[in-house]
């Protein structure tokens, strides 16, 4: 699989961002923190760029559901509560 989105990753499509910017719906981005291979500064502008989205990061990785399953589950139910 990753070799199917590698060419996504290093040469997105430059219309992305407006795509994200369409998204009207209150979203929940989680990092996996300095380990994560996404930087963090990358879903933070993800945050910025949708107009009702929340930044959160766990320290844990890029699999944060897998190696913080409470974690994640907490962030997401918070989440689910104010929408």
């Amino acid at each position: 699989m990753v070799e199917q989105i590698r060419p996504q990753i290093d040469q997105p499509d430059p219309a992305w961002p407006s795509t994200f910017a369409g998204i009207a719906i209150p979203t929940l981005a989680i990092g996996g923190g300095p380990q994560s291979f996404v930087p963090s500064e990358h879903v933070e502008q993800l945050g910025r760029i949708m107009p009702d989205c929340r930044v959160e990061s766990l320290d844990t990785g890029h699999l944060v559901h897998a190696t913080d399953p409470e974690g994640f589950v907490r962030l997401v139910r918070v989440h689910l509560d104010h929408v």
